[in-house]
């Protein structure tokens, strides 16, 4: 992610995010995941970056299975939206706590 926003190659960005929200969901970690994921919404509505069609679903399925995991569609909603509403730095220190920025 670091790379990425140094190289201001924001499509990388976003990848990063949501492979690490797939990540931190593996660990336990449900609510932070989705505000990764919060932060992937923000990248892809910013760049006007479209996923392709395998991916895109891929990403819906994610989402679907963050949102079970959070147990809670208000919860879910609320880490989503605190996720986009992140500074790009603050995301890196939510996604790579032991490295942040």
């Amino acid at each position: 992610m670091k790379i990425a926003r140094d190289n201001g190659d924001r499509v990388a960005l976003l990848h990063a995010c949501e492979a690490l929200a797939d990540l931190v969901e593996a660990e336990g970690d449900a609510e932070r995941s989705a505000m990764l994921r919060g932060q992937t919404n923000r990248l892809l509505a910013e760049t006007g970056y479209a996923l392709p069609g395998s991916s895109a679903a891929t990403r819906e399925r994610a989402l679907a299975s963050t949102r079970a995991a959070v147990g809670d569609d208000a919860a879910f909603e609320r880490a989503l939206a605190a996720g986009a509403a992140m500074s790009t730095d603050e995301a890196i220190a939510l996604a790579l706590p032991r490295t942040a920025a």
